[in-house]
């Protein structure tokens, strides 16, 4: 290898090392300033603590229990019950009742209802099967909360339950 080569490939080796150090640097730094729940971005929280200080509902945006529709398959909440105060990390068992056809686990929807809801179904996916929903551990923060489920069957009758709960 001629001198001029040798410089160029000293020269690059330095600054690659350099960038990767600097790179390095700047990640360390990033990564410090922000706090841990942020960088996991609350990840495995059923509900999140920024998501629990959202403002309640308004009047307008509960359905009464009038409004709610039993025509599709039954909705069965055993943990916790309506009105319950439960610890954290709590216990989440909801039964799907089949009355005149088959479950339609696609058509589930599990709203937490604030001023601005926020679906739950997708945190919820891993824990469903056509006999409902089993969570054992479901992390929510300290709150007063009300969620409602919604279930199709494969005749497209829909039912809706609404559970109201505390986390103390």
């Amino acid at each position: 290898m001629d001198p001029d080569s040798m410089v160029l490939f000293s020269l690059n080796c330095r600054l690659g090392r350099w960038l990767r150090l600097s790179i390095s640097i700047v990640v360390c730094c990033l990564v410090g300033s922000v706090p841990i729940s942020a960088m996991a971005g609350q990840i495995g929280w059923l509900i999140t603590p920024d998501e629990a200080a959202l403002a309640p509902p308004s009047a307008d945006q509960m359905i009464r229990p009038r409004g709610l529709s039993s025509d599709g398959p039954g909705i069965e909440i055993v943990k916790p019950e309506d009105g319950e105060s439960i610890p954290s990390p709590a216990e989440l068992l909801i039964r799907f009742i089949p009355k005149t056809g088959s479950i339609d686990l696609a058509s589930l929807k599990v709203t937490l209802l604030k001023f601005i809801s926020i679906d739950l179904t997708d945190r919820l996916r891993p824990y469903v099967n056509s006999d409902g929903i089993a969570m054992k551990d479901a992390k929510v923060p300290a709150g007063s909360y009300r969620v409602r489920i919604s279930l199709a069957d494969s005749a497209g009758k829909v039912s809706s339950r609404e559970l109201s709960f505390e986390v103390r």
